[in-house]
């Protein structure tokens, strides 16, 4: 390790098995950044081929990030309604998991850097509460264009509470930063492209 800082990249997107071009251009983002901090990404997702167990992990290091990827059964009981809450608890689970394994590697990261709504930025308080880590939130989500208009209800709700803890805003797009103020989610905010 360097004297980078060390950044937790929280992802709602990023390449895996059954989609690997799933946000790539948050991969792309942590590699860039990768030149001047120490990447660390943690993500969780399902995988619609498991079988035997509930969930496994896979540990990437290469291009100065380390991924740590949890997979999760998809189809757990084969009852929805059951499947979506059991899903909800696994997928906290799992990032609890990989957080610990990130943490027995390098120690507590200096930054938590969260990608879209809205689970990612539940985990990452939970973070910044038990460690006092700083959380950082680059949007990409089109949903707060009043041309997209999902982001209503209990959603709006509950990340607005969220979002008081947020350090910093990084939306992809000027645009995008608008519309994000135009549902009074207020900060500091700086631009930061795509790669």
């Amino acid at each position: 390790m360097t004297n980078k800082i060390n950044v937790l990249f929280l992802p709602r997107w990023y390449p895996c098995k059954d989609e690997p071009l799933h946000g790539i251009f948050i991969q792309r983002h942590a590699k860039a950044v990768s030149e001047f901090a120490n990447i660390f990404v943690l993500f969780a997702t399902t995988d619609k081929n498991l079988k035997q167990r509930l969930f496994y992990s896979e540990v990437n290091s290469e291009n100065g990030l380390l991924e740590v990827i949890y997979y999760y059964k998809k189809n757990i009981t084969g009852f929805s309604s059951v499947d979506k809450i059991l899903k909800f608890f696994l997928y906290f689970f799992c990032l609890a998991k990989g957080f610990r394994q990130i943490l027995a590697k390098i120690g507590k990261p200096d930054l938590v850097h969260v990608h879209v709504l809205l689970r990612t930025l539940i985990f990452a308080l939970y973070i910044k509460t038990v460690y006092k880590i700083k959380i950082v939130y680059t949007e990409h989500w089109s949903g707060y264009h009043k041309e997209d208009g999902s982001y209503k209800g209990f959603k709006k709700w509950l990340s607005g509470i969220l979002f008081k803890n947020v350090s910093r805003f990084m939306p992809v797009t000027e645009h995008l930063a608008k519309a994000m103020r135009s549902h009074k989610i207020f900060g500091t905010y700086t631009i930061i492209p795509n790669v």
